[in-house]
């Protein structure tokens, strides 16, 4: 049907065929598969629009060129949910955002939640962005942990 380049912000680019009644979430699973960047991650712009999911490639041309942005917007407000599981999932998505000292901010926080099921989710996504080599984990983590009032700097002096 049409072929779409897709390019983020550090100028890789990804080529795609578009099939019929392809939507911007078809594409946006592609990219996850590519990238491994969730799906509740990205935005993409197309013409200086932001396009919605539900968007359809059909009337829109043979090829076209989208950006894409890594956006922690949509896991932010997850991670806020009176939903537990809503959070643990927010954290799952988050250990895949590479490079983002507001993710691994975010994930460390949640160490402090009520809920095990979250913290243990925290947890596994600070392993997983810790195990790529990301130095904003060290430095998120210096932060978080050894400010004044951290529960868990109380803990690890007793």
């Amino acid at each position: 049907m049409g072929h779409l380049t897709i390019r983020n912000l550090s100028g890789q680019e990804l080529e795609l065929e578009l099939s019929d009644g392809e939507t911007a979430f078809h594409v946006k699973e592609k990219i996850h598969e590519h990238w491994g960047l969730p799906p509740k991650c990205q935005e993409l712009i197309l013409q200086s629009a932001a396009l919605a999911d539900a968007y359809s490639f059909a009337d829109a041309g043979d090829n076209l060129e989208l950006l894409l942005v890594c956006s922690l917007r949509q896991l932010c407000v997850n991670l806020g949910s009176s939903s537990a599981a809503a959070r643990a999932a927010a954290l799952q998505d988050l250990a895949a955002v590479r490079g983002s000292a507001g993710a691994v901010e975010a994930a460390l926080q949640c160490l402090e939640d009520t809920s095990a099921h979250v913290r243990d989710r925290a947890v596994e996504a600070i392993l997983q962005v810790a195990g790529q080599g990301d130095r904003t984990v060290l430095e998120a983590a210096n932060r978080i942990l050894l400010r004044p009032g951290s529960n868990w700097r109380a803990e690890s002096s007793s």
